[in-house]
């Protein structure tokens, strides 16, 4: 059984973020001695990234939606396998909206699946007097937005006399740290001292043993079989090179698809579609994960070298898999919020366009209408969908899934497969399987 301390932190009100309390808590453990490790509680991108700055350690993503409870804890504890603290952020949110539509991931099963410790935070700037909200069913609270420390204590007391769960921490208004966050781009990430500022206020109302103490309170569920050995038995050894594109443009990617793509075996390099003039040497599979190229726009067109290394790529018989952001930069163009245009990879006979405002990243379920080396007609693929790239076909692409809003969200050409929905191939192993084997029978001589 296992003692790491586990917290789930999550609001309880509708309009309430919980990115600032997770943040400084974050960066309050590292400042304390402790390598915290944060979780995101769905799979989905879009937000603005402050807790590689906070701990010094990339997110990973849980879902309880895409992924079986055995899974989800084998994935949780290989990446807390070098830390002393887990922290999985989310929202205490009902299970599915009015339409009865699914929302996605959601905290609440995981903290069943992994014996987590509920820490709510609630936001006293959306209190009036003593009106409260429905009682959470949580372990303790953290109190957000507090106008000091006679504010912390005033709500301290209001809360745990109606409520009878424990207040352990606090953290200020801060509007100037608040204000330079809501400002930034989505996927831009915070200062390591703007962390620092958010951990300093936190540590003023809170101690961390505590907290630490009650996160151990609670052991780790027994794991009820180990669905990446099963997979490694059943697969074999993979002989692939996998080249995952990282830099400042492609920033979102899932750290447990690079993990289990090494447990099969596979070779998984870096490179940078900004910087390297080529692609690393033996590769057989590109990925390109989702990002900001519209900011990078110029830069990545004047890459001629790039370019033309994922063009021969192709035509070599090398596979490419792109979504979001990494399909726009296989078009011929990019057109960008201003309306500037931009020449980009010319692999795919396609424009994209970003749109002017972001939209949240949605759940869907797609069923593969063709085969592919993503799996066999009829396959089941579950992801977050991502509304902010239009591709607009400029000659023949092969949609592999129904329409969605007149739009085709997943597409192939040639050896090239490009979509508008984020999948976890870590949490969905069958679609793993099919990827790593047709890039390992590209790279069988």
């Amino acid at each position: 059984m296992s003692r790491l301390p586990r917290l789930a932190l999550g609001t309880v009100q509708p309009e309430a973020d919980s990115r600032f309390v997770t943040w400084a808590l974050l960066n309050a453990l590292t400042r304390g001695g402790y390598q915290a490790q944060h979780f995101h509680s769905r799979c989905s991108f879009g937000g603005v990234d402050g807790a590689l700055a906070a701990a010094g350690l990339e997110s990973h993503h849980l879902d309880s939606w895409l992924m079986r409870p055995e899974l989800c804890r084998e994935l949780f504890q290989r990446a807390c396998r070098d830390c002393d603290v887990a922290v999985v952020e989310g929202s205490y949110a009902p299970a599915a909206t009015e339409t009865g539509q699914a929302t996605g991931g959601r905290l609440d099963p995981l903290c069943q699946w992994l014996g987590l410790v509920r820490i709510a935070v609630l936001d006293v700037s959306q209190l009036s007097g003593c009106r409260l909200p429905p009682r959470p069913t949580v372990d303790a609270l953290v109190l957000d937005r507090v106008k000091g420390e006679e504010g912390f204590f005033s709500w301290q007391t209001v809360v745990e006399s109606l409520w009878r769960i424990p207040v352990v921490g606090g953290l200020d208004e801060l509007p100037e740290e608040r204000a330079a966050v809501a400002a930034m781009q989505p996927g831009g990430r915070v200062l390591p001292e703007t962390c620092d500022r958010l951990g300093q206020s936190l540590e003023r109302y809170t101690r961390l043993e505590p907290i630490i103490e009650r996160g151990q309170g609670r052991e780790q569920p027994e794991f009820c079989g180990r669905p990446l050995d099963e997979l490694c038995r059943t697969f074999g050894s993979c002989v692939a090179t996998v080249a995952i594109a990282y830099d400042d443009v492609f920033r979102c990617h899932f750290p447990d698809v690079h993990d289990v793509l090494e447990l099969l075996g596979a070779r998984v390099v870096d490179f940078s579609p900004l910087a390297d003039e080529s692609l690393p040497p033996g590769v057989d599979l590109v990925f390109l994960g989702c990002g900001r190229p519209d900011l990078f726009a110029e830069r990545l067109a004047d890459n001629h070298c790039m370019r033309a290394a994922l063009q021969q790529h192709v035509r070599a018989g090398g596979r490419i898999y792109a979504e979001g952001a990494g399909a726009a930069y296989l078009c011929q163009s990019l057109e960008t919020p201003c309306g500037t245009r931009v020449g980009m990879a010319g692999v795919l006979p396609a424009t994209a366009r970003l749109s002017s405002t972001f939209v949240p990243l949605e759940p869907v379920e797609l069923t593969l209408e063709a085969a592919s080396w993503l799996g066999a007609a009829n396959t089941s693929l579950r992801g977050y969908r991502n509304r902010n790239w239009q591709i607009t076909p400029l000659g023949k692409l092969t949609h592999l899934t129904p329409l969605l809003d007149g739009c085709g969200e997943l597409f192939a050409h040639q050896r090239v497969i490009a979509s508008c929905v984020h999948l976890n191939f870590a949490a969905q192993l069958h679609v793993l399987h099919s990827l790593v084997g047709a890039a390992s029978l590209a790279a069988t001589p």
